[in-house]
């Protein structure tokens, strides 16, 4: 298992509740030890989740969130209040992954979490689970 946390940002910014729901070959495994951080005076609880990917007869696991802030830019489409756009959306998207790289890239956590931004609507998509794999097999530990 890699030592990094996988962070997901589908074009669409739709967060499913579980990674399951797209691919059957991704389950939950557990979670990580709960980690807790103050911020603000507050404490925050942080539960990382494990996830069993099934590929080509091998079993991989990873620690996979979704970039659940992009769920307001989904959100924001569906709802047509705020006025944007699908391409605006994922114009926002792509700006949102390249700061958020540019901010991890200068972090002591840059060797620690790996921005998947990947297209979920193409007809032609890559399954999640090899998507995972594919990116688990090129990270280094």
């Amino acid at each position: 298992m890699p030592k990094k946390l996988f962070i997901l940002l589908p074009h669409s910014c739709y967060s499913s509740p579980t990674l399951a729901e797209n691919d059957p070959d991704i389950t939950d495994a557990g979670k990580l030890k709960t980690h807790n951080k103050q911020i603000a005076g507050n404490f925050r609880n942080y539960d990382i989740a494990v996830h069993q990917i099934l590929s080509a007869n091998k079993t991989y696991y990873a620690c996979v969130e979704y970039c659940t802030p992009v769920l307001v830019m989904y959100e924001m489409e569906a709802e047509g209040k705020a006025g944007l756009s699908q391409e605006q959306k994922e114009a926002q998207l792509l700006v949102f992954h390249e700061v958020l790289q540019d901010i991890l890239n200068r972090s002591e956590y840059k060797r620690h979490i790996n921005l998947i931004c990947y297209d979920d609507y193409s007809s032609k998509k890559q399954r999640l689970s090899e998507l995972l794999v594919e990116n688990i097999l090129k990270s280094p530990d």
